[in-house]
C-alpha cells in the first residue's frame, strides 16, 4: 500500500480558531467533536508553524463533508488554504480555496482520469498564479514546477523519464515519486518530513478528535 495523505492547510490562523469553526460546522449537522486516540479514526490539528496551521484528516476517504468543513472554516476565518492529498502513492493533488470559495484544483494524474474521481467536470490543471495570489510569501515560480501532469499510458518512455526528475534543484524526490508531494509542501513552507517510513508534521500537536454524530 502506498502513501495516503490528506491535509488541510489553513494560512495565518491559529489552531484553537480552526477548531472552533470546525466545532460550529459539525454542531450544525448534529455532531460534536470528541477526543480520539486511534490514529485511523482521529483528526490531528497542529499548532500554527510559520504561516500554516495543519489539520491531518483521519484514515477515511469521505470526501464531501470534510471539504464542506474546510470551506466553512475558510469563510468564517477569512483565510485562504489548501487541501493537499495523495492517493495510494500513485499521484497527488490539491484544492485551493479562499474565503469559503474554491479557486483552483490540480490532480497529477493524466488529464481525463484523475479529476473524474475527485472533482468531476473540473480539468484540474493547476494554476500557480492563483496559488501565489493567495499566499503573499510565495511566487508562481515557486509553484509552477510542481504542477506537471503524469503522461498518459502509452507515452514514450524517454519523454516520461525526462519529466520524472526533481521539480526544483534541492528537491528530495522526482516528480512522480510516491512522496513527491513532500517537495511541494516544502515549497509552500509547510514543516513536514519523512522519518522511519512515516510522514510527520513538524508542528506540535494541538488536539486529536473526531466528529461524533447523534444517533
Amino acid at each position: 500500500m502506498g502513501l495516503n495523505l490528506r491535509l488541510n492547510l489553513f494560512h495565518d490562523v491559529e489552531a484553537p480558531d480552526v477548531f472552533g469553526m470546525l466545532a460550529a460546522f459539525y454542531r450544525q449537522r448534529g455532531a460534536r467533536l470528541v477526543p480520539e486516540e486511534r490514529p485511523d479514526r482521529r483528526y490531528d490539528l497542529h499548532h500554527r508553524r510559520d504561516h500554516w496551521c495543519v489539520l491531518d484528516w483521519d484514515g477515511g476517504w469521505e470526501w464531501q463533508l470534510r471539504r464542506a468543513a474546510q470551506l466553512f472554516v475558510s469563510e468564517r476565518l477569512k483565510t485562504p488554504g489548501l487541501l493537499v492529498f495523495v492517493y495510494d502513492g500513485d499521484y497527488w493533488g490539491y484544492e485551493l480555496f479562499r474565503d469559503g470559495t474554491v479557486l483552483n484544483r490540480f490532480v497529477q494524474y493524466p488529464p481525463g482520469d484523475g479529476e473524474q474521481r475527485w472533482f468531476p467536470g473540473d480539468p484540474c490543471v493547476g494554476d500557480p498564479e492563483a496559488v501565489a495570489s493567495c499566499f503573499g510569501e510565495l511566487s508562481s515560480a515557486d509553484i509552477a514546477p510542481y504542477l506537471v501532469h503524469q503522461p498518459p499510458y502509452g507515452y514514450d518512455r524517454e519523454s516520461f523519464h525526462a519529466l520524472n526528475v526533481p521539480a526544483r534543484p534541492g528537491d528530495e524526490f522526482r516528480r512522480f515519486d510516491e512522496c513527491a508531494v513532500l517537495d511541494f509542501l516544502h515549497a509552500l513552507g509547510v514543516g513536514i518530513e519523512r522519518r522511519d517510513g512515516e510522514v510527520r508534521i513538524l508542528a506540535d500537536l494541538w488536539r486529536s478528535f473526531r466528529p461524533e454524530f447523534s444517533k
